[in-house]
């Protein structure tokens, strides 16, 4: 089984039942320009209820983040991914960017 949490990067998920596949982000980082040099970067979640991805940028810590997706459903990267069309865990990912 695949988690936010353990992966890393930029890349595909694929459910190997339906063929389904959508490109994610996991977790990417950096730095934005001078003078500020905060420490940013994009981190990815799945709803936990309809199965959509969601990146979010500008990681500054996870406080100010809002874990709610479109339709109500908490954000989530410590349960299993699954594909949003069929329901199954049966997903691979394969990393296209890794930052």
């Amino acid at each position: 089984m695949l988690y936010f949490h353990k992966i890393a990067g930029e890349g595909e998920i694929r459910c190997m039942l339906c063929n389904y596949s959508e490109h994610i982000v996991s977790f990417t980082h950096g730095y934005e320009k001078l003078p500020s040099r905060k420490r940013t970067g994009t981190k990815g979640y799945q709803c936990e209820d309809c199965g959509k991805f969601h990146s979010i940028n500008g990681f500054e810590g996870e406080s100010y983040i809002v874990k709610n997706c479109d339709c109500g459903g908490k954000l989530q990267t410590d349960k299993p991914l699954f594909c949003p069309y069929c329901k199954s865990q049966n997903v691979g990912y394969l990393l296209r960017y890794l930052s």
